[in-house]
């Protein structure tokens, strides 16, 4: 900011020198010129003044009280017959002269052109220090300006920093600069609505986890009664339950920690192990709608990242599949380039072109789901930092950063 606010005003201010001091520079210069001719045609015409008389009578000129009171000018009185009389010094460099007529004589006066060229010269460098004065004073000010907003414009971004990092406390600054303190005072104003905005949510968050855990409480201890007796049908769909109910409880964890912004730290995982691990209860769901699920798993691929977040990817596009696809499910993970994939594709007609740009908007949604789960999943899988496409309209695909687990 200092370095742009001092190299616009001091081309602002050689802008001005240049286009006021050069035009200045030049008349200066010209009005030299002009009054010394001024001055020479006026000794000229008094001097004719003096003599006129004398040469309407054709007396001889005496032109030596005109050279006593001009020291510096060369005088010469030229006769209609073109003899002359001259007086004062010799001038053979650059001359100025002025000339009068009178009576048919010429008399001429002329002066040393040297000293009105330093003259010009001294008027122009005046000039031009006045311009470098003029620079010299816009750079100060801009370095005291720059001085006077940096500070203030620094500690404004240190303050919407630390409001990035979750500190919503803290006091408007007072710079005494108006536009700065009243951009302090609305993001003060605004943190504190942010904080108890998210106070409000971590404690619907926390709330809501409660509320659920409760009844999955007492779902559990019922699957747990359910698979020590009947057959062994039974017995394994209570265990498998049992297991979605274990999971169920994770999720809700995660979700409760995520809200909180304490999410446990990742780990390296291998990404087949968990997409199998997150797709064997909808091998059930599938197969009682007469569908089938496929997996093809590339072992050892590795990422870094909550297992948490990818299983519930993973339920996510499944999820999508069963609720808004037809046919068969695929479910494949493998490597590309420095990128773990993991896609999920159907049989169906896949995402209509016109919601294909909004699909991972939330309340956007096919059918008449809640466009909830392709958000959730594109934030959680940009918050372990992949990416979460659509390929294909039916095809779905989640790329994760490849990690070598030693």
């Amino acid at each position: 900011m200092k370095r742009r606010l001092l190299g616009s005003t001091v081309a602002i201010a050689i802008a001005c020198v240049a286009i006021l001091g050069v035009p200045l520079a030049l008349l200066a210069r010209h009005q030299v010129y002009a009054s010394t001719r001024d001055r020479l045609q006026e000794q000229a015409a008094s001097i004719a003044t003096g003599l006129e008389d004398k040469l309407d009578a054709g007396q001889p000129v005496n032109l030596t009280r005109f050279a006593q009171l001009m020291p510096q000018r060369r005088i010469v009185v030229t006769s209609p017959d073109g003899t002359s009389v001259a007086a004062g010094p010799a001038i053979h460099r650059s001359a100025m002269s002025a000339r009068v007529d009178v009576a048919d004589y010429r008399i001429t006066v002329r002066t040393d052109g040297e000293p009105i060229e330093h003259r010009a010269d001294v008027v122009t460098l005046l000039v031009a220090g006045i311009g470098a004065l003029a620079i010299l004073a816009a750079v100060s000010l801009a370095l005291w300006q720059s001085r006077r907003l940096a500070g203030p414009v620094g500690d404004l971004a240190a303050r919407a920093d630390r409001l990035g990092r979750g500190q919503f406390a803290g006091e408007p600054l007072a710079t005494g600069v108006p536009e700065i303190d009243h951009v302090s005072l609305v993001l003060e104003r605004s943190a504190r609505q942010i904080g108890t905005f998210i106070e409000l949510q971590r404690h619907f968050a926390s709330d809501a986890a409660h509320q659920l855990r409760t009844p999955l409480t007492s779902i559990g201890l019922h699957l747990d009664e359910l698979s020590q007796v009947g057959d062994e049908a039974a017995r394994q769909e209570a265990d498998d339950a049992l297991a979605q109910v274990t999971r169920l409880d994770d999720v809700i964890t995660s979700l409760l920690a995520r809200a909180r912004g304490d999410s446990a730290e990742p780990e390296i995982l291998d990404l087949g192990d968990i997409a199998t691990e997150g797709s064997t209860a909808w091998d059930h769901v599938l197969s009682r709608a007469g569908r089938r699920l496929e997996r093809t798993i590339e072992p050892q691929v590795h990422v870094l990242a909550r297992r948490e977040h990818v299983l519930g990817v993973i339920s996510s596009l499944l999820d999508n599949a069963v609720s808004h696809g037809r046919g068969g499910v695929t479910l494949k993970v493998g490597r590309r380039r420095e990128a773990a994939e993991l896609a999920v594709s159907d049989e169906g007609d896949g995402v209509s072109a016109d919601l294909l740009p909004a699909i991972f908007d939330r309340q956007v949604s096919g059918r008449h789901g809640t466009g909830i789960g392709l958000a959730l999943a594109h934030s959680l899988a940009a918050a372990e930092g992949g990416t979460l496409s659509v390929e294909r309209p039916s095809l779905f695909v989640l790329r994760l950063p490849l990690v070598d687990p030693s």
